[in-house]
């Protein structure tokens, strides 16, 4: 708590520069203290696998998750930036989904019912 108090009162002076900045930078300080999850969807956007995976993740909001969708399209471009998303893919012709925290992932799962998020 106080790690936030700090971080608030020495920034200041940008936030009340760039007061829609201050939601970004709350969320942060809420990622950082909710022990997040990182959940990568290996699917097309368009699967109904995939939708119903963001849909689940969008239920819970707000949460301590970020959330990254994988697919053909991306892969390149995402693999460039998140190195550690290799091997995020879909299994068996399925959308799957991985759960990791802090850079280690839970075995991927292909369906809605087995996703496991912190509750």
């Amino acid at each position: 708590m106080e790690l936030g108090r700090e971080s608030l009162e020495a920034n200041h002076a940008y936030l009340a520069q760039a007061p829609n900045m201050v939601l970004a930078m709350l969320r942060t300080c809420d990622l950082l203290l909710s022990d997040p999850r990182e959940v990568v969807i290996a699917g097309d956007p368009a699967d109904d696998g995939t939708k119903d995976f963001l849909a689940r993740l969008r239920s819970q909001w707000p949460t301590g998750y970020v959330v990254t969708v994988i697919h053909e399209g991306n892969s390149e471009d995402l693999l460039e930036l998140v190195p550690a998303h290799a091997g995020k893919v879909p299994l068996q012709g399925r959308s799957a989904a991985y759960v990791c925290r802090f850079g280690v992932c839970e075995a991927p799962v292909t369906t809605v019912g087995e996703l496991k998020l912190k509750e």
